[in-house]
C-alpha cells in the first residue's frame, strides 16, 4: 500500500453497506504509509523468531512465536493474528557441511485492490491451499460492548495468512512480500539454524547473535579504556607533566566518548540497527585520527572500503566487519604499543599470566609498582630480595637462594606512560636465560619476602 488513499465522504441518508468501512480502513492505513517510509528507513523485519527444536530434527518447520513487520507496514503476531502452517523441508538437499545455507522466509500475500483478499474457512481447515491475504472463520465470536456494557454480539474477524517459503521458490510468488528469518544449514550431520545469521529486524533486540556482537563490542572498549584510564589527571600524575601521553589523553577522550553512547543502546535494546550501525560508524571514524590505515569512513589508501554500507537484508555482514575493524583500531591504539597485565598477590608471591603472542624479542619488559613504603627501601628490596621468574622455579631459588630475572631500576617510566608519585619503575632483563623459561609457560611470579601490605605491582610490556 504504497499509494494514498481518499477518505469516504460521510454524509446524512448514506445507506451504509461493508465497502464504506472497507475503504475507510484502507484510507487509515495509507496514513502511516509516510511514517513507515520517511521517518523510520527499513522499519520492517522480524521481531521474534521461536521454532519448536524437535520439528527441526523430523526436517520441519513448525514456529511456535514469531512477530513480524513487513514491507507494507502489516504488523503481524503469530499465534495472536496470524495463521502459520509448518513446512516440511523434507525435500530440500543437504548433501555437504559448508554447503550454502537454505535461506527460509515468511511471506504474506499482497494487498489487492480490485480482487478479494478474505477467505472464509472452518475452524479445522488447512490454510495451505488458501491463496488470499486473510482468513475468517464462519463460526463467529462473541464480543462485548466495552464501552457501555451492553450486550454481547458476535463478529466475526480475521487473520493474517503467513506461509513458509524456501529462497528458490521467491521468483514464483511475486505475488507475495517476503521477510528472511532464518537459514538452514548441515552441521554435524545434522540440519539446524545458522547461527551466524542475523535476519531484518526493527529492534536490535530482536536478535542475540546481533545483542552478542554489540556486547563483545563493548565489553573491548571497556577493556581498552581501563588501560587508558592511568592517564587521568586526577590520578596523581606528578607535575613534571610528560607530553608524550597528550595523544593517549586523546584516546582516552575518545573511549570515553562512545562507551556511553554504546552501552545506552545495548541497554534499552528498541533502538534500531541501522541507527546502531551508524553509531558504530561513528566510534570507527573517531578512532581513526590514531591510525595512518584508514580514513574517517573506514577507507583505505586506495579506496578500498573496510567498512560496508548499512545493508538491512546483510545485518550480520555489517556488523561483522565493523567488529573485526573495530577490533583492530582498538589493539592498534594500545599505550605506545603496550599491554598492562595486573599481578596477583597471594603474601609473599605476585603472580600473572602472559598470553604467547605478549612474547616477542623486540618487545620491553617492565615492572610497574606502587607503594606508599619508603622509596629507598623498595628500591633495595627489588634489587635484593625479590626474586622473579616463573612458578615451577621460584620456590627452588628461594630454598638455594639462586637469583631470579634481573630487574634495574628506572627513574622515568616506560615510553609513554605517565609519571604518577607512589610509583617505580623497573626494567626486566628479557635476554636473561630464565626468562626463557617464563617464554615457555607464560607464568609469572614474584617473591618478595615482607612486601608492604599496598603493594601492587604490573607488568608492562612496550612494543618498541
Amino acid at each position: 500500500m504504497n499509494k494514498p488513499e481518499k477518505p469516504v465522504l460521510w454524509h446524512q441518508g448514506l445507506f451504509l453497506q461493508p465497502h464504506h468501512f472497507q475503504q475507510n480502513d484502507t484510507f487509515f492505513k495509507s496514513l502511516l504509509t509516510p511514517h513507515n517510509q520517511y521517518h523510520t528507513p527499513f522499519f520492517w523485519g522480524c521481531n521474534q523468531l521461536i521454532i519448536q527444536d524437535t520439528s527441526l530434527s523430523q526436517r520441519l518447520i513448525e514456529i511456535e512465536k514469531c512477530e513480524l513487520i513487513f514491507q507494507d507496514g502489516t504488523w503481524v503476531k503469530y499465534p495472536e493474528n496470524t495463521k502459520i502452517q509448518p513446512r516440511s523441508f523434507e525435500e530440500l538437499s543437504f548433501d555437504v557441511e559448508g554447503d550454502t545455507p537454505v535461506k527460509v522466509y515468511l511471506g504474506i500475500r499482497k494487498w489487492y485492490a480490485f480482487d478479494k483478499n478474505v477467505t472464509s474457512i472452518d475452524s479445522n481447515q488447512s490454510i495451505d491451499p488458501v491463496g488470499t491475504r486473510y482468513v475468517s472463520p464462519v463460526e463467529p465470536e462473541s464480543v462485548k460492548d466495552i464501552h457501555e456494557g451492553g450486550d454481547p454480539v458476535n463478529i466475526r474477524k480475521m487473520d493474517h495468512v503467513v506461509k513458509i517459503f524456501w529462497d528458490h521458490e521467491l521468483d514464483k510468488y511475486n505475488e507475495y512480500l517476503m521477510i528472511p528469518v532464518c537459514e538452514l544449514e548441515l552441521k554435524d550431520e545434522r540440519v539446524g539454524l545458522s547461527r551466524s545469521y542475523i535476519p531484518p529486524t526493527y529492534v536490535i533486540s530482536g536478535s542475540d547473535t546481533l545483542m552478542k556482537i554489540l556486547k563483545n563490542l563493548r565489553e573491548n572498549i571497556i577493556s581498552r579504556c581501563r588501560v587508558f584510564e592511568s592517564y587521568k589527571f586526577s590520578q596523581g600524575l606528578t607535575s613534571d607533566f610528560d607530553a608524550h601521553f597528550i595523544p593517549h589523553l586523546l584516546v582516552l577522550s575518545a573511549l570515553n566518548r562512545s562507551l556511553p553512547a554504546l552501552n545506552h543502546v545495548i541497554e534499552l535494546e528498541n533502538f534500531h540497527p541501522h541507527a546502531v550501525y551508524g553509531l558504530l560508524r561513528q566510534i570507527i571514524g573517531d578512532l581513526s585520527t590514531f591510525t595512518d590505515r584508514i580514513n574517517a569512513l573506514g577507507q583505505l589508501k586506495d579506496g578500498t572500503s573496510l567498512l560496508p554500507e548499512y545493508n538491512h537484508e546483510q545485518i550480520f555482514h555489517c556488523f561483522n566487519e565493523a567488529g573485526i575493524l573495530l577490533g583492530e583500531l582498538l589493539r592498534g591504539i594500545s599505550i605506545g604499543g603496550e599491554s598492562i597485565f595486573s599481578m596477583i598477590r597471594e603474601d609473599n608471591y605476585f603472580t600473572a599470566r602472559l598470553p604467547s603472542e605478549e612474547f616477542r624479542d623486540s618487545y620491553m619488559y617492565f615492572l610497574v609498582l606502587k607503594s606508599t613504603a619508603d622509596s629507598e627501601q623498595i628500591i633495595n628490596d627489588i634489587h635484593n630480595i625479590i626474586k622473579l621468574g616463573n612458578s615451577k622455579n621460584i620456590d627452588n631459588m628461594i630454598a638455594r637462594a639462586l637469583p631470579g630475572v634481573p630487574v634495574k631500576h628506572r627513574l622515568v617510566p616506560p615510553p609513554g606512560m605517565p609519571r604518577r608519585s607512589g610509583s617505580y619503575y623497573f626494567r626486566i632483563d628479557s635476554k636473561h636465560h630464565l626468562w626463557e623459561e617464563i617464554k615457555h609457560s607464560g607464568d609469572v611470579c614474584l617473591f618478595w619476602d615482607n612486601a608492604p601490605e599496598d603493594t601492587s605491582i604490573e607488568i608492562v610490556i612496550s612494543q618498541i
